[in-house]
């Protein structure tokens, strides 16, 4: 009885094979990338900033997202601050109240993250329609969601 022997070439080619089977998995995995859309862009009164909306929709995948962006930005630059961001069904609306004081109103019952309520010299007002601070505390306390973030300076 002879023993078969495989040539070297053969191990060769079914490791090129399982690399790239592993690369195709893992670009299959990050070509689901959100799409971003420009919403609003809102200059502030004195023409010093500008606040920026933008709809970020990641679907497909098994964690599709969809939801708003509010940034700020120097009215001459790029560079933008994150202020908050919703579930896209909640869409806020932005108001400039002042030269440095944004009011951004969403839905009492929303879901909502707030990065931060000041950004350079603007002043972040955060209203929710309607203002009913218990019924959105008790609404936070049974999703299980976590607080609104930063509170007012």
């Amino acid at each position: 009885m002879s023993v078969r022997r495989f040539h070297p070439s053969i191990f060769w080619g079914l490791g090129i094979f399982l690399l790239a089977a592993a690369i195709f998995a893992a670009w299959d995995e990050m070509r689901d990338t959100c799409a971003v859309t420009l919403l609003q862009t809102l200059p502030s009164p004195g023409g010093g900033w500008k606040t920026v909306m933008e709809e970020s929709d990641c679907g497909g995948g098994e964690t599709a997202s969809d939801e708003d962006i509010v940034k700020l930005a120097p009215a001459n630059g790029r560079a933008k601050v994150a202020i908050l961001s919703t579930d896209a069904a909640s869409r806020p609306r932005l108001l400039w109240t002042g030269t440095g004081t944004l009011q951004v109103t969403v839905p009492n019952l929303s879901i909502l993250s707030v990065m931060t309520r000041q950004a350079g010299d603007v002043h972040v007002n955060l209203r929710f329609d309607p203002p009913d601070p218990a019924a959105r505390a008790e609404w936070l306390r049974k999703t299980g969601l976590p607080a609104d973030g930063p509170k007012e300076n």
